[in-house]
């Protein structure tokens, strides 16, 4: 993660935008992806916290593009917000038409070893994230059904201090990975027909090498002994819109999806984080970056219309922070972009004033 001067921070977003989109184009990666998509066909998103820490690809080891991650702070989301359901409806009925069912996340994270470091969207009370997170499960159910085994929403905790995760079960049977006993295959695959009795199979089949993955990167964690300041916020960089798949460094990001009604609160929290992070020299302070993004897959109009996007989420942000955090302003470098979804190429436009 870079920590010198806000340029060199600049310098390397463009480095890690480039070097993500030649990776995910590569033949390796679309090999790995094809190959991934026979053996695991279930469509899996993650409804996440803005937090950077809360990075499921990386704690998991699924390849690149398989995951597909909505953030919002806290992981608080709503059926009724308009876009949230419009996003969450479409990727639903894009699964369906390839005869795929899905898997979803509803998550929360805290920290085990002290409150102050779990989750600011919810004032680091991990009881009411975790209510936070099966309201919305429950939601997803309610309008999607359980009965007919195509959509499975489940509620999945994330501990930051050893990136483990929660499972939650249909029965109330909740299993931490870092405090489990036997991480073999097996086992694993015991534990999760006992959670989710009523989970098709196939859908199971393809959730177990995401838990097999974070056994493996626990034992890794827990040989590294990481020190407790890279456990907290680090993040100088304040993502909004969508397409971030590439600022996939944990702790280097806080990413505000444009899902709720209002999404001034989140900006402004991040933006009051990475304050923080300045004033009390966990990072260098004398900027950050705010990156406004918007996705597209088909060239011309579409591509257009997320230029315009990206523009307005960049300025609106911008607005936020010069309200809310006018001590901020002489410290933001904005930059813009558009992300081709289908190579994952980010191309920045102008920048705004």
């Amino acid at each position: 993660m870079p920590n010198g001067n806000v340029k060199e921070l600049e310098n390397y977003l463009r480095k890690t935008m480039r070097a993500h989109s030649a990776l995910f184009s590569s033949p390796d990666q679309r090999l790995e992806r094809v190959r991934y998509r026979a053996e695991h066909p279930t469509e899996i998103t993650a409804l996440k916290c803005m937090d950077g820490r809360v990075h499921l690809p990386a704690v998991t080891g699924t390849p690149l593009g398989i995951l597909s991650p909505i953030r919002n702070i806290g992981g608080i989301f709503d059926l009724g917000w308009p876009f949230f359901q419009s996003v969450l409806d479409g990727w639903i009925n894009y699964a369906v038409s390839r005869a795929r069912r899905c898997l979803i996340f509803c998550t929360y994270h805290f920290s085990r070893g002290d409150t102050q470091r779990g989750c600011a969207g919810h004032h680091h009370d991990t009881a009411t994230a975790i209510a936070s997170a099966k309201r919305l499960r429950d939601q997803i159910e309610r309008v999607y059904g359980k009965e007919h085994l195509v959509v499975h929403p489940i509620v999945l905790g994330f501990e930051t201090d050893l990136d483990a995760l929660i499972i939650h079960g249909e029965n109330a049977e909740v299993v931490d990975l870092a405090s489990f006993s036997d991480n073999s295959l097996s086992s694993l695959e015991t534990t999760l027909g006992r959670l989710f009795p009523k989970m098709q199979q196939q859908v199971k089949s393809d959730f177990l090498p995401l838990l097999v993955g974070n056994a493996k990167h626990i034992e890794e964690v827990r040989k590294r002994k990481r020190e407790p300041l890279a456990l907290q916020h680090l993040e100088r960089v304040l993502a909004v819109g969508r397409g971030f798949d590439w600022l996939h460094e944990p702790n280097l990001a806080l990413i505000v999806g444009p899902y709720a009604p209002n999404i001034d609160s989140p900006i402004s929290q991040a933006a009051g984080i990475i304050a923080d992070n300045m004033k009390t020299k966990r990072v260098p302070d004398d900027g950050f970056v705010l990156f406004s993004c918007a996705p597209f897959r088909e060239h011309g109009i579409e591509e257009g219309l997320a230029q315009d996007k990206a523009k307005f989420l960049g300025q609106h942000a911008m607005d936020v922070i010069k309200k809310h955090h006018p001590d901020l302003v002489s410290l933001l470098h904005p930059m813009i972009g558009v992300v081709d979804m289908n190579t994952r190429l980010v191309t920045l436009i102008e920048e705004l004033p």
